[in-house]
């Protein structure tokens, strides 16, 4: 280190003898241009202000006299700071010994100007010029030199006073004199200076060579500032010794070769632990892990000679416990720029670590028990940054694998989400109050996620909201669970209401009980039949007691449905079993009991009224099918009888003159037939196989035109009117049928008013519903044309109504009607898919509806009617007549000869195929619908047309049924009894048609 002052004058210097450091004097920085600093520049830094020639020469000089050397004297250029050039010699000093400052003076350093011209000077010049140090020179005693600095230091006034004296001893006090006696090289003296105060002298003694022998020296320096600054120096040492004791830290320092070679060990009597390191590297620390990275960082900053802070290690002390310290350090070097070591601080953190270590696993283990928590965990900060957030919060949120921390939700979620959330959030942090119960929806690429969450404010010690605490669920499988139970309640409650209302509204009363016989349910079917008054409590209240007072005269239907429960205790599952009853008014109950649930039962009562009166109908209408088929039969086989007669009749009145009262006789015979053959109409129209020609109608000229021939039908005293409602729909109907049917109704009404009243005829459009199909047999829901004729007469009683449709059934005297005629009307409309009422009372009058099938379109064919006359006349044709009754055949055949056809009688369908397959042509078949064999008519039709295309058809039968197979080869059917003009028709309509 610079020691200044310990040279002497002016342009001194010397070398440290154990380091070889150069000591420069104060004066000789001033004469160098440097300005005194605590620091002296560098050696470099003079070497750098000579000239580049003399700077090697400069080297070797001081090398020299570092050596110990006396080299000669040598002249240099140098340069000031502000440029100017000087020229300085720098000489050897003699070296008579050691100096009592222990520094020998190396050399004396003079400048001589700029050009180098030096004058001589003595070493008393030299020495007198140093005025800053005070220097007195005695031989034993006898001043021989001073200069003015030793007269002022000593309270003299010039150094003659000093030169005046005696002896050099009385300028000094006792002690003094006493160091100078026993040869002391270095003194301290203190004095009193001229002001009066004590000055503080340091007195350097050399011996050396003087004019006239040996002389000895003394270099006077006022050191009272520097002895204060010393011991100032010394009490902040002593003081940073008390501090570096008293504190935690300690202090550290390291040799070029980073071996720890000081280290504060004890602090406050105990051992740190750390004199074990003293002489170690870092690198050869008990325990210390060299391969970690943060060690090789440190061992990178040791290299490159780089400051570092909290350097943190782990070593093992005395006791082979592990403890931890943290230190800080910065490089040192010395004046040439050497590394010399590190100093620094260190501290003992052990407690800190351990204390760390524990809080960290209990970090761990809260950061372990969060995580696996199935709930969003988060931490924000007031400016909604995330500081915090468990596992499952960046997993379930998608996340993963992303910085969340420090970021907002703006950051994270779609814009929706985020403003939900950092709205809600602000409200808590703004507030300082929690908030419960927010619900959120993040909608994702691949899923949507619902969350319910609470929210907590943080706070300082103060109280201020530093943050917020969000702890959410996903309630999304909740959201989904619950929307399915809303609709599933939703659903249940739907159903609940449609069984509720199916309950109260079907046509059968409900009675449910439980094990102990209490109501639990009533419908309302059930108060109707029972006839419980309005209002009437009845859930809870037992069956037979409750209900006594409400029930009234039907408790027995109750009692007779509650015997068929088990007793009250007994066990065991109810016995199904129905009771049939009648009500008071007439009404026909089915009551039917049941098992329930837990033991409890369910009783049905079931309006069976009319289902007895459908069955009656049933019955009715199966006594009148079977009638039917009877009527049928008889009707075919007198048809058959009745052909035969009325074909050979015709062939006898034929031969009959007009004048032959046989003739006459022959009219009443075929007025008989004609009736008979009424008479057989009738019957199949009752037992609906006679066969029907149904067209489209237009109702209203079809009730227009029946007027007028009703009105002569019924006679001038019965009142006739139509009334048809605008837009009324047009009929499906065979009209003529219809025609018949409409004059047996106007006749029956014409006798029930004896030819006087009124016979009213209505048309509308109506639907009949599955409600009323279902209580009439036969009858389809849909829409129909409703025909009502209504008339005046005397009515008919409830007996007589029931009979009405009949056959053969008639309230006229004998001989007066056949019985017939309303049985037709049946059998027709039914056969045309509709329906027929009878409404009736006695002495007011009947009506008649009759409910029709409307037809879909408007298009009314012409009648087509050929309406030949005269005696038919034929051309020469082929004609196969295909009958098993050969008189019926036979009889034909005359007819078509007599009318000029060909024919060929054949008596079974194989012979007929016979005679087709050998027959080169065949105009016509005339054939029975229903022959006997194999195959029937239709068939047999079907196989001749397949060898004989284009051959023209007519069925005949006496009880002829569409249902038989009729198909396009049928191009006329005919009913029997036939008269020959009725045949000559039709075989000239069927060839006709083929252009004959």
């Amino acid at each position: 280190m610079f020691a200044p002052g310990h040279l002497g004058k002016h342009g001194m210097f010397a070398f440290e003898p154990s380091s070889g450091r150069p000591i420069w004097s104060v004066e000789l920085f001033e004469l160098l241009g440097f300005t005194p600093a605590p620091a002296p520049p560098a050696l470099r830094q003079l070497l750098k202000r000579l000239d580049s020639s003399d700077r090697a020469a400069a080297i070797t000089l001081l090398r020299a006299l570092r050596r110990g050397e006396i080299p000669e004297e040598r002249v240099f250029s140098w340069r000031e700071r502000t440029g100017a050039p000087l020229r300085l010699v720098v000489r050897p000093a003699s070296r008579a010994g050691p100096s009592e400052t222990g520094f020998p003076i190396s050399g004396i350093v003079q400048v001589i100007g700029a050009s180098g011209a030096r004058p001589p000077e003595t070493l008393t010049g030299v020495l007198d010029r140093h005025g800053r140090e005070g220097v007195l020179v005695h031989r034993d005693l006898k001043p021989l030199h001073a200069n003015a600095a030793a007269a002022r230091y000593l309270g003299l006034g010039t150094p003659d006073d000093i030169l005046a004296m005696a002896s050099v001893a009385e300028l000094f006090p006792a002690d003094a004199r006493a160091a100078m006696s026993t040869g002391e090289t270095m003194f301290d003296v203190e004095i009193l200076g001229s002001d009066g105060d004590p000055v503080l002298l340091e007195c350097a003694r050399h011996e050396v060579d003087w004019p006239g022998g040996p002389a000895t020296l003394l270099l006077l320096r006022d050191v009272s500032r520097r002895r204060a600054a010393e011991r100032a120096m010394a009490a902040t040492e002593a003081r940073l010794g008390d501090f570096a004791e008293a504190a935690s830290d300690w202090l550290w320092e390291t040799d070029a070769d980073l071996r720890l070679r000081f280290v504060s060990l004890k602090r406050k009597g105990k051992d740190s632990g750390l004199a074990r390191l003293l002489g170690l590297n870092p690198w050869e620390l008990p325990g210390a892990n060299v391969d970690d990275p943060a060690w090789q960082r440190h061992q990178s900053d040791i290299k490159a000679r780089r400051q570092f802070r909290n350097f943190r290690f782990a070593y093992r002390d005395a006791k082979d416990r592990w403890r931890h310290g943290e230190v800080s350090g910065k490089p040192c070097f010395d004046e040439a720029g050497r590394f010399i070591g590190y100093r620094g601080a260190g501290r003992d953190i052990t407690l800190r670590v351990l204390a760390e270590e524990k809080r960290d696993d209990q970090r761990l283990l809260l950061q372990t028990v969060l995580d696996a928590v199935p709930m969003i965990i988060t931490l924000k900060d007031t400016g909604n940054r995330v500081v915090y957030h468990n596992r499952y919060a960046v997993d379930h949120y998608g996340l993963t694998g992303r910085d969340v921390i420090g970021k907002t939700p703006f950051d994270l979620f779609p814009e929706d989400f985020a403003r939900a959330v950092v709205a809600h959030d602000r409200e808590v942090i703004d507030s300082g109050d929690s908030r419960k119960f927010f619900e959120a929806e993040l909608v994702l690429e691949d899923k949507v996620i619902q969350t319910l969450s609470n929210k907590i404010p943080l706070r300082n010690e103060a109280g201020e909201t530093t943050g917020i605490l969000t702890i959410a669920i996903d309630i999304s499988d909740w959201k989904t669970a619950l929307a399915e139970l809303e609709l599933s309640e939703k659903a249940l409650r739907k159903q609940a209401a449609m069984l509720e209302n199916t309950l109260e509204n079907i046509d059968q009363g409900l009675l449910v009980l439980d094990a102990r016989q209490r109501i639990l349910l009533i419908n309302q079917r059930a108060r109707v039949l029972f006839a419980l008054p309005e209002g009437a409590a009845l859930p809870g209240k037992p069956l037979l007691d409750g209900l006594a007072s409400e029930i009234g005269t039907n408790l027995h239907l109750i009692r007779e449905a509650s015997s068929e429960l088990p007793d009250a205790g007994g066990e065991g599952d109810v016995t199904p079993g129905h009771t049939t009853s009648v009500l008071p008014g007439g009404t026909i109950v089915e009551v039917g009991v049941n098992q329930g649930a837990d033991g409890g039962s369910v009783i049905t009562i079931t309006d069976i009224t009319g289902r007895r009166a459908l069955q009656e109908q049933v019955r009715q209408l199966q006594k009148m099918e079977a009638v039917g088929h009877l009527t049928g039969g008889i009707a075919h086989e007198f048809n058959n009888l009745l052909a035969v007669i009325v074909g050979n009749l015709e062939l006898i009145e034929h031969d009959l003159t007009t004048s032959d009262n046989r003739a006459s006789r022959m009219a009443k015979v075929f007025g008989a037939i004609e009736r008979g053959a009424e008479l057989t109409q009738r019957l199949l129209a009752f037992s609906r196989r006679q066969t029907l020609t149904p067209r489209n109608a237009d109702t209203g000229m079809l009730l227009a035109d029946m007027a007028e021939w009703i009105r002569r039908a019924v006679g001038p005293g019965v009142e006739v009117s139509v009334d048809c409602v605008p837009g009324i729909w047009p009929l499906r109907v065979d009209v003529d049928q219809l025609e018949q049917a409409v004059i047996n109704i106007a006749l029956n009404a014409r006798d029930a008013m004896n030819g006087t009243g009124r016979f009213r005829i209505q048309a509308e459009n109506t639907r009949l519903d599955q409600e009323f199909a279902e209580s009439h047999a036969d009858t389809r829901p849909g829409d129909y044309v409703c025909l009502t004729f209504s008339d005046t007469g005397r009515g008919m009683s409830h007996a007589v109504r029931d009979r009405a449709f009949d056959p053969f059934f008639t309230t006229k005297e004998v001989g007066q009607g056949t019985g017939l005629g309303l049985s037709m009307v049946y059998g027709f409309v039914k056969q045309s898919g509709g329906d027929v009422q009878i409404d009736s009372t006695p002495g007011e009058g009947t009506s008649f509806r009759l409910y029709l099938p409307r037809a879909w379109d408007r298009v009314f064919p012409g009648s087509g009617e050929d309406r030949m006359s005269g005696q038919p006349t034929a051309r020469r044709k082929h004609v196969l007549v295909a009958s098993d009754d050969r008189e019926f055949g036979r009889s034909m055949a005359d007819i078509l000869d007599g009318l000029g056809y060909h024919v060929t009688a054949a008596d079974s369908a194989a012979n007929a195929l016979h005679i087709a397959g050998d027959s080169e042509t065949i105009d016509l078949l005339i054939a029975d619908l229903h022959i006997r064999g194999t195959p029937d008519g239709p068939a047999l039709a079907r196989e001749i047309a397949a060898h004989q295309p284009g051959i023209a058809v007519i069925f005949i039968s006496g009880r002829p049924d569409l249902d038989g197979g009729i198909d396009s080869h049928a191009t006329v059917f005919l009913k029997r009894p036939l008269r020959a003009e009725t045949v000559a028709r039709a075989v000239r309509k069927a060839l006709g048609e083929r252009g004959i």
